[in-house]
């Protein structure tokens, strides 16, 4: 599994990771090092390898505008079984769709105390279609979906129908 951080304005992964923030992707499509000087592997889970954003203050879109990304990316393919990008909100900035455009699917991550809801349903309708997986709600508290133990919790038995713990 391959993380990539393609969000090269406000970049993450390293920070949540403990990782030094280059060199990384910047570096990787500026040429000033090798994708293998680049990646790193996580320790404690030896399958997992992480490519952070790197530290380039060139034009985001200028790095992945060009024919070294769709190159890297196909390398990635060839390399890893699964890729995953972290990339700036959609629609929000032209990263956003020279990113997509190279993935086979979209996760949307949203949460619920700091997504604008208009905003949330605008970028929901700019996905393609078929490209779209699924909403992933981050940051929920208590949610009316969840499992909670209370004389009312209902539950799906084996037997295919709701039942009570009352």
């Amino acid at each position: 599994v391959l993380l990539v951080d393609a969000d090269l304005r406000r970049s993450s992964i390293h920070l949540q990771l403990g990782l030094p923030e280059g060199p990384g992707l910047a570096e990787v499509l500026t040429g000033a090092c090798t994708l293998e000087q680049a990646l790193v592997q996580i320790a404690p889970f030896p399958n997992l390898y992480v490519l952070t954003a790197g530290t380039s203050r060139a034009n985001p879109v200028e790095l992945l505008d060009n024919a070294q990304w769709p190159a890297l990316c196909a390398r990635f393919r060839k390399l890893f079984r699964y890729i995953v990008f972290d990339s700036p909100p959609i629609a929000a900035v032209a990263d956003y769709d020279l990113i997509q455009s190279v993935c086979d699917g979209l996760i949307m991550v949203v949460r619920p105390d700091h997504t604008n809801r208009r905003l949330c349903m605008r970028a929901l309708e700019a996905v393609p279609k078929d490209k779209m997986i699924g909403v992933l709600l981050n940051c929920v508290k208590k949610w009316f979906l969840g499992k909670y133990t209370t004389p009312d919790y209902y539950y799906y038995s084996d037997g295919g129908r709701y039942e009570t713990t009352k």
